[in-house]
């Protein structure tokens, strides 16, 4: 008789133990979780905060680079945008995909070797015009923007 109530008092601790460890394990892991999410968050705002300012620089250089060619006073603002565009990519590479940094560079590249900025210059506008609807595209597929709005595992019916 005395057994029964000893034997319910043991195998109580030793369930009660089993589940101060199995919630310290929850606990432990609730936390490690927290943290990597808190990382990962913060990893990719600035990544889109490179984006923007990247896409804003090449939307600027555009512009800039059209102008000069109908107004030749305005070369020092290309050449300007140019290497802030350098300088931005540049600096910003941990963010950036390879692919997008190639892409930049040869942007610059092109850019700085059009006639109306260099007088020996053989790169033409349409060339400037796909590279810079190649980084956008990559942009996009950096970014993930065609999957914004859909649920993983779920297909959106329209």
């Amino acid at each position: 008789m005395i057994l029964t109530p000893l034997t319910t008092a043991v195998l109580g601790g030793l369930i009660w133990l089993w589940q101060s460890q199995l919630q310290q394990h929850i606990d432990e892991q609730t936390r490690e979780l927290t943290t990597r999410l808190a990382l990962t968050e913060e990893f990719y705002r600035r990544k889109l905060t490179v984006y923007e300012k990247v896409h804003q620089q090449t939307a600027d250089l555009a512009n800039a680079l059209n102008d000069v060619r109908f107004n030749p006073a305005s070369k020092k603002l290309a050449i300007d945008s140019v290497h802030a565009l350098y300088v931005s990519y540049s600096n910003d590479t941990l963010y950036l995909s390879e692919v997008l940094v190639n892409d930049l560079a040869n942007l610059v590249d092109l850019s700085a070797h059009l006639p109306a900025l260099d007088p020996n210059g053989k790169t033409t506008m349409q060339e400037v015009g796909e590279r810079l609807s190649s980084i956008e595209r990559e942009m996009k597929s950096d970014l993930h923007v065609d999957e914004l709005g859909k649920f993983p595992g779920r297909k959106i019916v329209n």
